[in-house]
């Protein structure tokens, strides 16, 4: 019959083994759901604020194409939302559940296009 670990161990060293173990398990209940609640409190004000936070430093500064008064089908954003493309990262229902992509998908289809930023010197 398989010896435990702790079985392995020399005497002395098994209560603190024994401590140890009692002692990451418990930090382990006790943080573990803190985590989880802090994860799933994040939640977003408004589908702007997903744009904002999360797009706009790629689609809103010329990197990549420009959503917001694009021609892009609202099921094709949705997809490409989830599923990424190209240099466009996936973002999970972790990052984004179905209502929220929904949302951002709604905003970006409503929204007329941004007008460019006009050179220095021209009026405005």
């Amino acid at each position: 019959m398989r010896r435990s670990l702790f079985e392995e161990l020399p005497f002395p060293a098994r209560p603190v083994a024994a401590l140890l173990y009692g002692i990451g398990a418990l930090l382990g209940a006790i943080l573990l759901p803190a985590l989880a609640q802090a994860q799933a409190a994040v939640k977003w004000r408004n589908a702007q604020q997903m744009f904002d936070y999360t797009c706009a430093y790629c689609h809103g500064a010329g990197v990549a194409a420009e959503l917001r008064g694009s021609e892009f089908t609202p099921d094709y954003i949705g997809v490409i939302i989830r599923e990424g493309h190209g240099g466009m990262p996936a973002f999970r229902p972790s990052d984004f559940n179905d209502a929220d992509i929904a949302a951002l998908v709604a905003m970006i289809a409503s929204s007329p296009k941004p007008e460019a930023p006009k050179n220095k010197g021209e009026d405005r």
